[in-house]
C-alpha cells in the first residue's frame, strides 16, 4: 500500500519528533512504500529533498512567518507529481484555515483517503496567547469544511466524532527504543519522584510542588526527591516556587531536558512517575497520554489525574482528583510502599502500545474504506 506522512512539526520538539519517527517506522514495516514530508531543522523536506523554508515558532514573528512558510508549502506540494500511485496520506493536525481546507480539497481531487491525526482534543485551551487567539477564532470558523474531505479523525481520546467526521480510537504509541530499558534501582532510602515533560501549564508540576510543601511540614515523614526534567514555559515558575519555600530547595532537582542514556540513567534512580495533574485546566477529562505508556515501558508506578482508559483499575496507577486540590503525598507513599506490581510486571504490560500494534489498526481501517 502506497501513503504519505505529512508533518509540521520542528525536529527540536524532541519528544513529539521521536514518537513521529516511531510511527513512520512503523507504517513503514507494514506499508513497505511509505514517502514523508516532514520538517528537520529549518526547512520542509519531502523524502531526502528539501523543498522548502521553515520558521521556527520561536517568537511571535517567527511564529507568523511559520504559518507563511505552511501556506507556500502547501501550494508547492499540491502538484501531481508528489502523489502519483498513492492510497492513503497521514496527517498530523496542524490548525484548520483556508489553506489547509484548499490542500484537502486537492487530495480528494486525487481519490487519496485521507486520514488526519489530531493528538489532542478539544485543543483551544492548550495555549492562550493573542495569535493563538486569532488562529483559534479562523480554525473555528473553518472546521465544518473538514467532514467533505477527512475520511477518519485518528484519536486518542474517546470521541466518537470529531467535526462531524468518524474517529479511529487508538492509543498512543511506544517506539522499539522503550523496550529495551532495564530498571535498576539504587536502595538509597529515598522515595524518589519524576517528571518528564515540557513543563507546560496542564503538566500540573506546580500543583504537586504545593503538595510536596505540604506533606513536607509534617513531623514524621519519608526521605523524598522530586527530579523534573526538561523545559517550556513552566519552568521559570516551578523553580520560582522551589526558591521561595525551604521546604523544596533541598528535595526538588531541575535537570532540564535529557534525552537517551543520561535520561535512562535519571530513570534508575526514580520510584514514582508523575503524569498530568492538569489536564482539567485545558477542558479535557479522559485521554491516552503519551507520557503513561512511556512510564509504563519504564516499569515505573505513576500519578495522574485524568481518565486513561487503557490504565483506569491498574493497580500501578494511583489516580487524584481532577482539580486544583493538593495531593496527600503521605497516601501515595503507603501506596507505592504497599505495592505488590514489579516492574518487569508493569514494562510487560507496556508492550500492547508497540507503534506496530496502534498503526496496523489505521492501515486495517484503510484497507476497510478501499473496499
Amino acid at each position: 500500500m502506497n501513503g504519505i506522512f505529512l508533518s509540521f512539526v520542528s525536529s527540536n520538539e524532541i519528544g513529539v519528533t521521536r514518537k513521529i519517527k516511531s510511527q513512520i517506522v512503523a507504517l513503514n514495516k507494514i506499508s513497505k512504500n511509505l514517502k514523508v514530508f516532514q520538517v528537520i531543522d529549518e526547512f520542509f523536506y519531502f523524502q531526502n529533498q528539501k523543498i522548502g523554508r521553515y520558521y521556527k515558532n520561536d517568537s511571535i514573528l517567527n511564529k507568523i512567518y511559520c504559518k507563511l512558510s505552511i501556506f507556500k508549502f502547501l501550494r508547492g506540494i499540491s502538484k501531481e507529481k508528489y502523489y502519483k500511485d498513492i492510497e492513503y496520506i497521514y496527517i498530523r493536525f496542524f490548525g484548520i484555515t483556508p489553506f489547509f481546507i484548499s490542500y484537502l480539497k486537492f487530495l480528494k481531487q486525487l481519490n487519496i483517503i485521507i486520514f488526519l491525526e489530531i493528538p489532542t482534543f478539544p485543543y483551544e485551551y492548550e495555549n492562550t496567547s493573542i495569535l493563538s487567539k486569532v488562529l483559534n477564532f479562523i480554525d473555528r470558523k473553518y472546521q465544518k469544511e473538514l467532514k467533505f474531505y477527512v475520511d477518519r479523525v485518528i484519536t486518542f481520546s474517546n470521541d466518537k466524532y470529531i467535526y462531524g467526521i468518524k474517529c479511529l480510537n487508538i492509543s498512543n504509541g511506544i517506539g522499539e527504543d522503550n523496550f529495551f530499558f532495564n530498571k535498576k534501582k539504587l536502595d538509597d532510602n529515598f522515595i524518589t519522584f519524576i517528571s518528564v515533560s515540557n513543563c507546560s501549564f496542564w503538566h500540573g508540576i506546580d500543583r504537586f510542588l504545593y503538595s510536596l510543601i505540604q506533606y513536607q511540614k509534617n513531623s514524621v515523614k519519608e526521605r523524598i526527591r522530586f527530579y523534573i526534567i526538561g523545559e517550556g514555559n513552566e519552568t521559570l515558575k516551578l523553580k520560582k516556587i522551589v526558591e521561595s519555600n525551604n521546604e523544596l530547595q533541598d528535595i526538588v532537582i531541575f535537570y532540564g531536558f535529557k534525552s537517551g542514556k543520561e535520561l535512562n540513567e535519571i530513570y534508575n534512580k526514580s520510584d514514582i512517575a508523575i503524569g498530568s495533574l492538569g489536564r482539567f485546566r485545558t477542558g479535557i477529562n479522559i485521554m491516552k497520554s503519551l507520557k503513561n505508556r512511556e512510564y509504563c515501558a519504564k516499569g515505573l508506578p505513576m500519578i495522574y489525574s485524568e481518565i486513561d482508559l487503557d490504565f483506569e483499575g491498574k493497580k500501578f496507577v494511583y489516580k487524584v482528583s481532577h482539580d486544583e486540590s493538593l495531593i496527600d503525598i503521605a497516601k501515595v507513599i503507603r501506596w507505592y510502599k504497599n505495592l505488590k506490581v514489579s516492574s518487569k510486571e508493569i514494562r510487560e504490560y507496556s508492550k500492547r502500545f508497540s507503534w506496530d500494534i496502534q498503526m496496523k489498526k489505521v492501515l486495517d481501517e484503510i484497507e476497510e474504506l478501499k473496499r
